[in-house]
């Protein structure tokens, strides 16, 4: 294999940190091997007359550097035309160089990462966050080897996700002949007597420099005879101020202790360094630190912080501060550098500390310094520029070693991507072909360690050929896809959502997805096989998509990365078109559960504000129609991001996402704009009137939606192709900008429009019917409780129905009915047909449909009734149902039935008309089987998706030989659910009614869902996941429910830990399992939806030799079988200590809330998770962070709470659970404060 020789592409000239790290480096380096330096750092001024020799703009070059620097890149040409060009430099040079290895040494995105590169390259360089800037780190991690100064570097990079196998460490180094001890250099500024510090750097938040001048000066009175040296000037800085003089007198600093040096010289510098008592440093990270390194080598005690890059040479050596914890590097309040493009985290130096130490190598500076000549020797023998060149040079030969032949790359992120890889030259012809029209849509010719891509980043059926030979066929079947949102917009989200959903069942692939949003739809039934990552995070994939629209230029990028121009096309459309599917409207809804509602009164929600005039309704008529409807006795809530000023408006602009919904699940109606809120309306399956006449209907959504518009003016310029939306432009109106008739189609649209439509869809016309359908004597009781609920909440007439009986619901609006069903020989036949097409209760249906009276006044409304057969019937049944979606109401009861049914000639008859036809053709029929009543109800356009769950739930449920009972006196709604949980092992349960056969008190196990609360809970909860309230029926014991239980009988531990969720007792309670972890049972109550989290705890206990533990099956609802089986767990025997959540949720979280009221309820002994207000031990810290990390799935929950950033994070004190972890006793108060007081000091 060949010896390397190597091109280096570095900032080569001049006398910063990677100017002197080039230097040294390729100095030493290039008595090993071949060498030739490609240099950036000399601006087009500078450059006149570099290739004139002598060139005396860098005196300090020799003829050896002259030598080894054969190119320099020069920026030519402006704007979009501007790239970087080659020149030859010192002419008389030879120039030609035939390397094969490409070392690009420089900070994080330069220039020169972007160039191409003809052979492997290596990308060196020294950073000093825990993370780089997403896009630039996935540009780096595509080089053939990644270099980095230190183990500390090496591990982040592998963090954020380089492969351990290609990152080396070749470190930077000391010239120790120039910065060795001196005892004969004395400046003159150390005549004086007094005691020297001494910080060489910047002015920025990262070296810590403001924190540091005023530990120094909070340290030492102002008659210690101590200063400190600052060469603190900042070429960089971003404040305004001109010098250090300026900045120390803006943050009161200025002090005659300190000693300002302004740009020493480089000799002056070394001097500083030999003469002074204590080099002084305290960083918040630091990649190498330089002045550190040449200070300990000068043999002068150092002081820094004990984190980061530096330690690769200081760790063990010099005085170390303690770090505090973590923060985001973000909050660097005076950073030399833009602060959004730093990622990652700061160590967070212990500034008191700091102040100890400066005490300490004061007062005994006699023994530090005599350290410190020990181990300059240290420094200057291992981190010699010798030893990192050959480091350097060994890791470059191994690397060409193992450097395999060419390797052929295919990936189709973002576009197919053909990549070379190796060092055998050799030419490929590339073509990216269209499957479906054999169109070649890209073709070129590359060499190895090229690469080329199509730019075309939508869904394309690929076929890859070179040199004419199909190489690659594209298929997503099983492979892992990324789809990217480009976007944070709440309607692009809540749109292309469900369309993810829809491309992974089509291509039957793993869809990992990057949303801003991602909170909104994990945990729903239809996203559970998708993973979600935050949008910073790398993700291996076959495919990646990226959703939005986009512009190059200003011009729209149709035919690249959308397929059409965006504006042309719905919404929903832009997300198919780019995933390959065909453009349907899909809504899966939003993790959202509605609370209680949050006015009492009758209110509508508005959406005034959009992000562009052209979506804007005049405000003055929004005020007018607030008047209007709170006439009508409406309140009217505003949701829009600022305050919207007006009589009779409610703001409500500073809401969370999740109260935002609350508000609009429980409104009337909502009124928007072509925006974001509409789209979240829409999202929660609620009716929006949009306020909308630039765009045609559909292009935003077209269900659920009344729109109001006027097409006598000028309208829907959006969708026009000729235009291109301009968001920078408020007043953007492409036909009618600057003249009286800008934004004409929304001006156009009056109050007495938008009022008359409201009125239809929230004050239906009187004339219109709900059917509720009867029974017999002992079904009508229950109707009319139903019918005085719905009449709360409806100006709907009902019409009730007695069959073969008088209804005699005495109710206002109520329409009393009979219906006589005849069970006659002569309707024998019909019901043959209908029984055995297994269809009875349709035929019921069938005849009532028939009457006469029925025909034309109540034809177009749906009805279905009980005793359908559902395990049996389904196609059918919801068939029908299909054909009725859009009817006001369906009520239907099911009665399934189990393994108990008597079967006759393979028919299974139900309830009562299944009784008296099985009378009727002589069937002796027990009727003390055991059955299963489910009852269920629909409402408006909701009923399609709730009563397919139904049918599925109810399926499930008749698989089990279930007994379900019920007693005359027991309905009520929490017994319902619980005992279906209890007797199915469901982890939700659909609403249950009733059945009145039986009262054996024994065996009862459930009661009316609706008898005690009616229409109250069913209008608000009909399409979700239903609640329940209080605790379970007494004389009724359920089943075991848990999914993970190790060692359940093992009575060996004396303690019992119980928490909501696995992660919960490692993050509040893990330094007392670390202690006492076999003394202890350790519960969690609720099953999480990332299964791999069971796993994860499973290892975690094991960790802590914790043999007893268990997992209760449940969700986030603390259903009061849970506090049975926490009861039992309480009572199995007397623990000696039980440690459970405290009042306040540590930070709020309801779930944690519950199960602390919970164990309160059955016991007053016991005691719950605070905080300290000092810091675990750091034996104890650094064991419990550790086992943190062992659950993967909830790093980003975890590093929220460290650093208390989290959106969700509720908490009024500096410190968090994790680091100042505490058990206390439980103290009973009723004043919330004190909680906080006790449990969160």
């Amino acid at each position: 294999m060949p010896k390397p020789k190597i091109y280096f592409h570095t900032s080569y000239i001049g006398n910063g940190g990677y100017n002197n790290h080039a230097q040294n480096l390729i100095h030493e380096l290039q008595k090993l091997a071949p060498l030739k330096v490609r240099n950036f750092s000399i601006s087009p001024k500078t450059w006149e007359g570099m290739n004139d020799e002598p060139h005396n703009g860098e005196s300090y070059l020799t003829d050896l550097d002259k030598k080894l620097l054969i190119n320099q890149a020069l920026w030519n040409g402006e704007g979009s035309g501007k790239k970087l060009v080659d020149h030859a430099m010192y002419t008389n040079y030879p120039n030609e160089f035939n390397h094969n290895i490409n070392i690009i040494l420089n900070e994080c995105n330069h220039h020169f990462y972007h160039s191409l590169y003809d052979g492997p390259k290596i990308g060196y360089l020294v950073w000093e966050s825990t993370r780089m800037d997403e896009n630039f780190f996935k540009l780096w991690n595509t080089f053939d080897q990644l270099w980095v100064a230190s183990k500390w570097q090496k591990e982040c990079a592998i963090e954020q996700g380089a492969d351990p196998k290609k990152v080396k460490v070749v470190p930077e180094a000391v010239d120790g002949n120039l910065f060795k001890p001196d005892p004969k250099i004395k400046l003159p500024d150390f005549d004086d007597g007094r005691f020297k510090f001494m910080h060489f750097g910047r002015w920025d938040y990262r070296k810590s420099t403001r924190e540091l001048v005023e530990a120094f000066l909070d340290e030492f009175d102002s008659d210690e005879p101590v200063d400190l040296i600052l060469s603190i000037d900042n070429f960089y800085a971003k404040d305004g101020l001109k010098n250090t003089e300026e900045r120390l007198k803006k943050y009161g600093l200025d002090d005659p202790r300190l000693k300002i040096l302004h740009f020493p010289s480089r000799e002056d510098y070394v001097k500083y360094l030999q003469s002074g008592d204590v080099f002084l440093s305290c960083a918040r990270s630091e990649g190498w630190n330089l002045p550190l390194i040449e200070a300990m080598a000068c043999g002068t005690p150092s002081i820094y912080s004990n984190c980061s890059g530096q330690l690769e040479f200081a760790e063990g050596l010099g005085l170390p501060v303690k770090i505090s914890h973590m923060e985001p590097a973000q909050r660097g309040e005076y950073s030399s550098f833009h602060r959004h493009l730093i990622r990652g985290e700061f160590y967070e130096p212990d500034f008191k500390d700091l102040r100890k130490v400066m005490r300490d190598a004061y007062e005994n500076y006699s023994e530090h310094k005599k350290r410190a000549l020990k181990e300059s020797e240290i420094i200057r023998t291992k981190f010699t520029w010798e030893n990192a060149a050959k480091i350097a040079y060994n890791t470059a030969n191994e690397f060409l070693t193992t450097l395999p032949d060419n390797k052929i790359e295919i990936s189709f992120n973002l576009g197919p991507k053909v990549e070379v890889k190796g060092h055998h030259k050799k030419q490929y012809k590339v073509e990216f072909i269209n499957a479906d029209t054999n169109e070649v849509l890209h073709s070129s010719t590359i060499k190895n360690n090229m690469w080329t891509r199509c730019s075309k980043a939508f869904y394309i059926p690929w076929i890859v050929k070179i040199n004419d030979k199909i190489v690659h066929t594209f298929n997503l079947k099983d492979k892992v896809v990324k789809i990217s949102f480009d976007s944070k917009s709440v309607g692009d989200t809540l749109s292309w959502m469900p369309q993810v959903v829809e491309f992974k069942n089509k291509y039957k692939c793993t869809v990992v997805v990057s949303t801003f949003h991602n909170e909104w739809f994990e945990g729903l039934e239809p996203y559970k096989d998708i993973k979600f990552i935050n949008p910073d995070i790398l993700h291996n994939s076959y495919a990646e998509y990226k959703l939005g629209w986009f512009k190059t230029d200003g011009k729209w990028d149709d035919g690249l990365k959308n397929k059409v121009q965006p504006n042309t096309v719905p919404l929903i459309q832009c997300a198919t078109d780019i995933l390959g599917l065909p453009y349907k409207e899909i809504n899966y809804g939003i993790n959202f559960k509605p609370k209680k509602r949050p006015i009492k009164e009758k209110y509508i929600c508005i959406g005034p504000r959009s992000t562009s005039g052209l979506k804007e309704w005049p405000y003055e008529n929004w005020r007018k129609l607030a008047n209007k409807l709170s006439k009508k006795g409406y309140k009217i809530v505003n949701l829009s991001y600022e305050g919207f000023n007006g009589p009779n408006i409610i703001n409500k602009e500073k809401l969370d996402w999740e109260n935002t919904w609350n508000y609009m699940y429980h409104a009337e109606l909502f009124i928007g704009l072509g925006s974001g809120l509409s789209w979240a309306n829409w999202a929660l399956n609620k009716h929006t009137l949009m306020i909308n006449n630039f765009i045609p209907l559909g292009y935003e959504f077209a269900n659920n939606i009344t729109k109001v518009e006027n097409k006598k003016v000028c309208h829907d310029c959006w969708v026009k192709p000729e235009y291109v939306f301009d968001a920078g432009n408020w007043n953007w109106c492409p036909e009618h900008e600057g003249t009286s008739l800008q934004h004409i189609c929304m001006k156009s649209l009056t109050v007495n429009e938008v009022y008359n439509k409201a009125l239809d869809l929230i004050e239906p016309n009187e004339k219109e019917f709900i059917w509720i359908t009867g029974g017999d004597e002992s079904y009508l009781s229950m109707i009319e409780v139903l019918a005085k609920s719905l009449l709360k909440y409806s100006k709907y007439k009902l019409i009730v129905y007695g069959f073969n009986c008088d209804s005699n619901i005495n109710l206002p609006n109520v329409i009393n009915k009979r219906v006589d069903f005849p069970l006659k020989p002569s309707f024998e036949p019909q019901r043959e047909i209908d029984l055995y097409d297994k269809d009875y209760s349709l035929y019921f249906a069938k005849y009532l449909a028939s009457i006469d009276s029925l025909k034309e006044e109540y034809k177009n409304y749906a009805w279905l009734d009980g005793d359908a057969f559902v395990t049996e019937n389904i196609d059918k049944s919801l068939k029908h149902i299909k054909s009725k979606l859009d009817y006001p109401l369906f009520m239907t009861y099911y009665h399934g039935d189990i393994n108990q049914w008597r079967l006759v000639n393979n028919i299974k008859l139900t309830g009562q008309y299944g009784s008296e036809l099985a009378a009727i053709k002589g069937i002796n029929r027990n009727p003390h089987n055991t059955i299963i009543a489910t009852g269920f109800y629909f409402y408006n356009n909701n009923c399609k998706k709730f009563f397919q769950e139904c049918l599925k739930w109810n399926k499930e449920l008749n698989k089990q030989n279930i007994k379900i009972w019920v007693d005359d006196n027991s309905f009520s709604e929490e017994r319902v659910a619980n005992n279906l949980m209890w007797g199915s092992n469901q982890k939700e349960v659909m609403p249950v009614t009733w059945n009145n056969y039986y009262s054996s008190k024994e065996e009862r196990m459930v009661g009316s869902y609706y008898l005690n609360q009616g229409f109250d809970v069913m209008y608000d909860k009909l399409t979700r996941e239903p609640y329940f309230i209080h605790g379970p029926d007494p004389s009724v014991k359920p089943k075991d429910n848990n999914v993970l239980n190790a060692a359940f009988n093992d009575y060996s531990c004396t303690k019992l830990m119980i928490v909501a969720h696995p992660d919960d007792e490692l993050i509040f309670g893990g330094a007392e399992l670390i202690k006492h972890g076999s003394d202890y049972k350790v519960v969690c109550i609720s099953t999480p939806e990332n299964k791999d989290r069971i796993s994860e705890f499973k290892i975690v206990m094991e960790k802590l030799n914790i043999k007893t533990y268990e997992i209760l099956d449940y969700k986030d609802i603390l259903y009061p079988t849970q506090e049975y089986n926490i009861e039992k767990i309480i009572n199995q025997k007397s623990w000696s200590k039980i440690v459970t959540h405290n009042p306040i949720g540590e930070y709020g979280h309801p779930m944690h809330k519950k199960v602390f009221d919970t164990v309160k309820k059955l016991t007053n002994n016991f005691y719950v998770f605070g905080k300290s207000l000092k810091k675990l031990d750091k034996n104890t810290l650094n064991k419990k962070l550790k086992l943190l990390k062992l659950y993967k799935s909830e790093q980003p929950i975890i590093s929220q709470l460290l650093n208390k950033d989290g959106d969700w994070f509720k908490s009024n004190s500096d410190t968090n659970y994790i680091e100042y972890e505490s058990i206390e006793k439980y103290k009973k108060t009723k004043d919330k404060t004190k909680y906080i007081a006790c449990y969160e000091k």
